[in-house]
């Protein structure tokens, strides 16, 4: 079996150690692939070839093919979330490890997978990048389910895009 896919002039691709690095130019995302060892692969000017080794993982192939073509034409995901409070704190130590500290007397670690990527984070914002947006936002909601906005005190953690809609303290 065989498949193609094609690229733009101002696209770029990179094959090392089993992983294919993607550039698209005009989403300005780089992105990896892991090849299966079964998939045989050649680079050209502006395509990249797929040669099923295996037969027998017909099926496989074609569900990578799926994959691959998906992910490639799919749009980068990023969303940021913040917390506010005196004594709240984020850490990233680990790879693919978030630890918060949310006034309570112990830390909270949130694990993810790699499919998606730690962005940019400092003791009061983290940001993640990612194809699968229901990856980001179950991450997202395992945090917010730890320490939830509160109106009153002003502190918690919340996503900034939907920092207007917040309920406020009423004047009377």
């Amino acid at each position: 079996m065989l498949f193609q896919f094609y690229f733009k002039k101002e696209d770029k691709f990179i094959f090392k150690n089993s992983q294919l690095y993607f550039f698209f130019h005009n989403d300005n995302n780089l992105f990896s692939i892991k090849i299966p060892a079964w998939v045989c692969l050649t680079l050209c000017s502006n395509s990249v070839l797929f040669f099923l080794k295996d037969f027998s993982k017909k099926e496989d192939f074609l569900l990578f093919i799926k994959l691959f073509s998906d992910r490639s034409r799919s749009k980068f995901i990023h969303s940021s979330l913040e917390i506010r409070g005196i004594e709240f704190k984020i850490e990233s130590k680990p790879q693919n490890r978030i630890i918060f500290y949310l006034g309570n007397s112990h830390p909270v670690f949130v694990q993810f997978s790699n499919k998606v990527f730690l962005h940019s984070f400092n003791a009061k914002s983290i940001a993640l990048n990612g194809f699968f947006n229901s990856f980001i936002g179950n991450i997202f909601t395992k945090i917010k389910a730890q320490k939830k906005w509160n109106a009153y005190k002003e502190k918690g953690v919340f996503i900034p895009c939907f920092k207007n809609t917040f309920s406020r303290k009423k004047s009377i």
